[in-house]
């Protein structure tokens, strides 16, 4: 499969997603904690760069009460959610 920005994107987003705690994430007892998400995938660092920042968005979008940040790369990426 050859990614764009917005499918590899899409990949990593429904990773994390999917390992989110199933317990509510507001008024939870979680405080911090690390996913982690992986693409096989030979692309740019440009999009590379432009996934994480659609994912980073979406993501903050989506749970505005956890601060996010994304490390690694596309094939070993870490997200960490903190409040």
């Amino acid at each position: 499969m050859e990614y764009t920005a917005s499918t590899l994107a899409a990949e990593l987003k429904h990773q994390i997603i999917r390992q989110l705690p199933s317990r509510p994430l507001v008024g939870g007892g979680f405080r911090h904690f690390e996913l982690k998400a992986s693409v096989q995938a030979e692309v740019s660092a440009e999009v590379s760069y432009k996934a994480f920042e659609a994912v980073l968005f979406d993501l903050s979008a989506k749970y505005p009460e956890w601060e996010i940040e994304l490390q690694g790369s596309h094939d070993n990426l870490k997200a960490t959610f903190t409040r």
